[in-house]
């Protein structure tokens, strides 16, 4: 369909286009409302160094642990690695009877379609070992478990990663939270995404069925032009004899084959 037939049809079927309109906006307000918005939050744990050291043997005595923390990226990114493993994602996913509101949280993150997830990176913005962790779902109250199960998740991966290494208290990587999000970010971006998705394929099925509605509409139309048409050419004119629109018809027929004749009068006889 060429674009100026579709913005003719659009003008003559103008109430129909109000219709699609106003169902587009319907669909699109419903499903923004069923997706509703998203709740993030961030928190940041930073990797201590121990207060003694052991190199060679030999303990050296650190005054302030913050002077090291160079050397800590590999524990970080190991850290990490084990945090995105299925087995920690599966050790958050367990019960904790002291903890009401876990539960909640536990079944939002462990069911085929979570709605709470989390993400953990490391800090690109400086050099310190830090990790980022993010974490997304649809309440308040999911959102504030999650962060804090996995930010307690960090020391515990820490000391089961330093438990066979037989090092004493001071010599152990610590960790502690240096920032934690209380409230939390309103994103809405899935909404828009369904909003979009939703409004452009109603208004798509719409215009589609304004066309195909003017075609059926056109060919009635047309049919019924079509049918009057044909009763008009095929009736006798009003007020004349049938006897005399046969005669008429006769003498058309003559004067096309070059021949005039008249039909004989009825009730007389030939004059001698």
């Amino acid at each position: 369909m060429q674009l100026s037939v579709f913005w003719a049809t659009l003008r003559r079927r103008w109430y129909f286009l109000l219709i699609a309109l106003l169902c587009t906006a319907t669909a699109t307000y419903i499903t923004v409302d069923n997706v509703g918005p998203t709740y993030e939050a961030k928190g940041a744990v930073l990797l201590i160094p121990p207060v003694t050291t052991v190199q060679k043997n030999e303990s050296n005595t650190v005054g302030n642990p913050y002077l090291l923390l160079d050397g800590l990226g590999q524990i970080r990114d190991i850290v990490i690695s084990t945090m995105l493993a299925q087995a920690t994602h599966d050790e958050l996913c367990q019960p904790r009877p002291d903890d009401p509101t876990y539960e909640s949280m536990r079944a939002e993150l462990c069911r085929p379609h979570p709605s709470v997830t989390y993400e953990v990176t490391e800090d690109f913005t400086n050099r310190a070992p830090i990790i980022l962790i993010t974490v997304e779902a649809k309440s308040q109250t999911n959102l504030a478990t999650a962060l804090r199960a996995a930010l307690d998740r960090v020391p515990i991966i820490l000391t089961d990663l330093q438990a066979g290494l037989k090092v004493g208290a001071d010599a152990e990587i610590t960790s502690t939270v240096i920032v934690a999000d209380e409230k939390p970010d309103i994103v809405r971006k899935n909404q828009i995404r369904a909003g979009i998705a939703v409004g452009a394929v109603t208004l798509a099925l719409s215009l589609l069925i304004i066309g195909l509605i003017d075609g059926l509409l056109a060919a009635r139309r047309s049919k019924r032009s079509a049918d009057a048409e044909a009763e008009s050419g095929n009736a006798v004119p009003s007020g004349v004899e049938p006897d005399t629109a046969v005669k008429d018809l006769h003498k058309e027929l003559a004067s096309r084959d070059g021949r005039r004749t008249a039909p004989p009068a009825r009730g007389l006889n030939p004059r001698p």
